[in-house]
């Protein structure tokens, strides 16, 4: 929305736009370097030279058989995070947004609370579980560590959507 203001004064109009795109260019700067950096050639290749535009860099990540490795367990791991994830988050985010009952408050803020505990501080007793558990090295426990970290951010986030949701909307 344009303030009246705003529009009778062109001045202020031009700077909010070249301060919005200074902003922008600052933020997807990197990204766009990123992305021209995959295209370019760094390392010596017969028939290619070095900073020549090519697709070799991603061909090379399909003939490696351990990078192809990498990129299924990450999509295993991601994977069974976010389902996981989905499945524990929503129904307790849907419990503590339409249920009442004495406390319920206070598990939102221990689940905060939770989340900003530096990982650091759970890496010794997860660590001794999942030995225990049979788990390490294992993409279900991977994925079991990452939930341990995404579960209270993402019923947090749930529970703040859930209650913005009529009640009306809710199946009987």
């Amino acid at each position: 929305m344009i303030s009246a203001r705003s529009q009778h004064n062109p001045l202020l109009f031009i700077t909010r736009c070249v301060v919005f795109g200074l902003l922008a260019a600052f933020i997807i700067g990197p990204l766009f370097q990123s992305i021209l950096i995959s295209f370019t050639v760094t390392v010596a290749h017969d028939g290619y030279e070095l900073g020549q535009r090519s697709l070799l860099n991603y061909a090379n990540i399909f003939r490696d058989p351990d990078l192809v490795a990498a990129l299924g367990n990450s999509l295993t791991y991601v994977t069974a995070n976010v389902a996981i994830t989905i499945l524990v988050s929503l129904p307790t985010a849907y419990a503590l947004s339409r249920f009442r009952f004495v406390g319920d408050r206070h598990v939102l803020l221990m689940l905060l609370a939770f989340r900003i505990t530096p990982p650091v501080v759970l890496s010794l007793p997860v660590f001794l579980l999942f030995a225990e558990l049979n788990l390490l090295n294992n993409p279900l426990g991977i994925a079991l560590v990452h939930c341990l970290f995404n579960i209270p951010i993402a019923t947090w986030i749930l529970e703040s959507f859930i209650s913005a949701v009529p009640k009306e909307f809710d199946c009987q």
